[in-house]
């Protein structure tokens, strides 16, 4: 996919932003394979997911 030079700087933004080693953020991209109109290229497609961990407190 045309996003796959870009992944790497994208990886260290959000890392910098959140506060995260690069290590704990995984993108992948995909093209679509022209299932969707996403795929034909005509639209751009995004999905999010983050793993979030409640840190025990010691009372």
């Amino acid at each position: 996919p045309k996003i796959d030079p870009l992944v790497s700087k994208m990886k260290k933004s959000l890392a910098e932003i959140l506060d995260l080693n690069t290590r704990r953020i995984g993108i992948t991209a995909t093209s679509g394979e022209k299932c969707t109109v996403f795929g034909e290229g005509l639209g751009v497609q995004c999905f999010a997911i983050a793993s979030i961990v409640k840190e025990k407190t010691s009372k």
